[in-house]
């Protein structure tokens, strides 16, 4: 019968210090994994938020660059040379090496188009933009960056324009949206 409950007693403290020892390493398990899963979020976290920030800078390098193109234009050639479809042209070819932009539209205060180079000729010809609102906003402010529209073209764009200092005239260019997805996939 003593034998009986020593090996009782035996057992009873080889569980309890099974227990003691199994529940703190349990604790400790359950806290440590806790806290790599955190840390991994936070990391990812972090990361993440680095790319947007640098995708966001992208974005923006790029479509200052295309406003300063269209400033240096409107301030090196008056609406007379840029107004010439031969000279829009020529220009259109010169700053286009890359074919980030799809067009280029010449248009007076009024918003009466004076020459346009680009695959929307046919549809574009004679239209007015004197209501467009991203019109409305060069003539106040001096420049717009458009968000995604559809326009008279009926398919998703965005345009950079630019009015010369006396507000005669407005340079716009219709951005390639290939070109600049494939920047941003970059």
């Amino acid at each position: 019968m003593e034998l009986k409950q020593s090996k009782r007693i035996w057992l009873r403290l080889t569980s309890i210090f099974c227990l003691l020892i199994m529940v703190p390493v349990a604790i400790l398990i359950v806290v440590t994994a806790s806290s790599l899963r955190d840390a991994a979020i936070d990391k990812v976290q972090v990361s993440v938020g680095r790319l947007i920030e640098h995708k966001k800078d992208v974005v923006t390098l790029f479509l200052k660059e295309k406003e300063d193109l269209l400033t240096m234009m409107v301030g090196m050639y008056p609406v007379s040379y840029l107004g010439s479809q031969e000279n829009l042209d020529r220009l259109f070819i010169a700053v286009n090496k890359n074919a980030t932009i799809v067009d280029l539209h010449v248009i007076d205060s009024s918003g009466k188009q004076l020459a346009y180079v680009g695959p929307y000729a046919q549809s574009l010809v004679g239209k007015s933009y004197h209501d467009a609102p991203w019109f409305q906003e060069v003539l106040i402010k001096g420049s717009h960056v458009s968000d995604v529209f559809l326009g008279f073209r009926n398919v998703p764009h965005f345009v950079v324009a630019v009015s010369d200092p006396l507000k005669t005239y407005v340079l716009r260019a219709t951005v390639n949206s290939e070109q600049f997805n494939k920047l941003l996939l970059a």
